[in-house]
């Protein structure tokens, strides 16, 4: 799920604020440019960049999550993935640009760091 770029205006961003709302219209209302509606298990998530103690209006807020790393960029992207499997499952070592974020919805996620 990709939300449209975002400018360098962004540079003061470092939190992603996650939200639960009651439908799809009132997400996509309270979005904005630095938002991303989601829907996952049955449920409506609004994902929005933002700074430290930000709100949007409506919705239940689940998390803050952040400082997100900086990185300078001419565009931002904010990219939410999900992820599964079976216990004990595992990624291939990867990297990708950017700063990257978790958020656990049900059971649990191990993140092992690699360093050159």
């Amino acid at each position: 799920m990709l939300s449209p770029s975002m400018r360098a205006s962004l540079r003061a961003a470092n939190r992603i604020h996650f939200s639960a709302r009651c439908s799809k219209e009132q997400a996509q209302e309270a979005a904005g440019p630095t938002g991303l509606v989601a829907e996952y298990d049955g449920k409506v998530w609004l994902f929005t960049l933002g700074q430290a103690g930000q709100t949007s209006r409506g919705g239940t807020k689940v998390a803050e999550i952040g400082p997100i790393p900086r990185i300078t960029a001419k565009e931002y992207l904010l990219r939410v993935n999900e992820a599964g499997g079976p216990k004990g499952s595992a990624t291939a070592v990867h990297t990708h640009p950017g700063s990257e974020a978790f958020y656990v919805l049900k059971e649990e996620l191990s993140k092992k760091h690699h360093t050159a």
